[in-house]
């Protein structure tokens, strides 16, 4: 039985990814999670606090999928079960992805968090980046590393333009609503954007 806390957390998660944070409301939430107000603020101070409660939620999600991939033994089967991974998380946290800067900027103590945790996770895309390599699974020759604006945002900093890649690599991929291994490109894409992201 899933508990009042994690029925607000789900709708809260299924409102903003369905109509953005800027409009849905804490009474919108308890209302549409069939509970009252006083019921939500019992669990959760504002809209802000069930934000980064959410951002929580997905990033032991995103933990899960690392561990599971740096678990095995490296090969196509296993990075393709991690990408599978890594772009269903994209799709069910859509709304922080989509609206990255504008929650970072409005929560500072989501905005640290947020970074601490973005360095970390390029640390370990870049051990399993060599992986792949020196299992012969990918290769970078020189002349394909080479992006467009269509992945590397153009706002100052690491944790913008993490931000704006990574909505605009979502974005291309899930407009179309087409499996990442439908798209060879957006397979390499994603790799070659984690990559050009470590080098700078």
């Amino acid at each position: 039985m899933v508990s009042t806390k994690e029925s607000i957390l789900q709708t809260g998660r299924d409102l903003f990814n369905q109509h953005g944070t800027a409009k849905v409301s804490t009474n919108h939430i308890a209302e549409t999670a069939g509970i009252s107000p006083g019921n939500l603020y019992y669990h959760f101070k504002d809209k802000a606090h069930i934000i980064r409660e959410i951002y929580k939620q997905m990033i032991t999600e995103w933990e899960k999928a690392y561990d599971r991939v740096e678990d095995q033994n490296i090969s196509f089967r296993t990075l393709q079960e991690f990408i599978e991974d890594n772009f269903e998380l994209l799709w069910q946290y859509r709304f922080f992805y989509r609206e990255t800067v504008a929650l970072l900027n409005a929560d500072r103590a989501l905005s640290r968090r947020h970074t601490v945790i973005s360095k970390g996770r390029f640390m370990r895309q870049k051990l399993l980046l060599q992986k792949t390599i020196q299992k012969d699974l990918l290769q970078f020759p020189e002349a394909d590393i080479q992006l467009d604006d269509h992945f590397i945002g153009q706002s100052p900093g690491p944790q913008t333009q993490t931000a704006c890649s990574t909505n605009r690599l979502v974005t291309s991929v899930h407009s179309h609503r087409l499996p990442l291994f439908s798209r060879r490109s957006g397979f390499f894409a994603y790799f070659i954007w984690i990559k050009s992201s470590l080098e700078e």
